[in-house]
């Protein structure tokens, strides 16, 4: 059940990371455009189950794991994309928040 509203902002100039990381996270097509640009930052607003908000979390406090898991993705749906380096990502979990709204009442 997708009762928890995630939110994961960031600033508009890791734009590049965010899409590609967006790209892997999202289970269809639409995850490049998962960020919206929003009074001046961008920000993606998903809900999601308690077992998946609690693995993104994960995954943006260890960027190593984040970037494991989008290099993953990238070869096994997207090989003839360069998934973003450790480097970027490490960046972009840095600069990240994220918030999880409770569960609907």
């Amino acid at each position: 059940m997708s009762d928890y509203r995630v939110t994961v902002t960031v600033p508009v100039d890791h734009r590049d990371t965010a899409s590609a990381i967006g790209r892997a996270m999202d289970i269809d097509v639409g995850g490049a455009d998962s960020f919206i640009e929003t009074d001046g930052v961008l920000a993606a607003r998903t809900w999601a189950s308690a077992e998946f908000a609690t693995m993104f979390e994960y995954l943006i406090a260890r960027p190593e794991a984040l970037y494991m898991a989008v290099a993953t993705d990238y070869g096994a749906r997207w090989p003839e994309l360069v998934p973003p380096d450790l480097k970027a990502i490490e960046t972009f979990c840095q600069a990240a928040s994220m918030t999880i709204e409770p569960p609907l009442q």
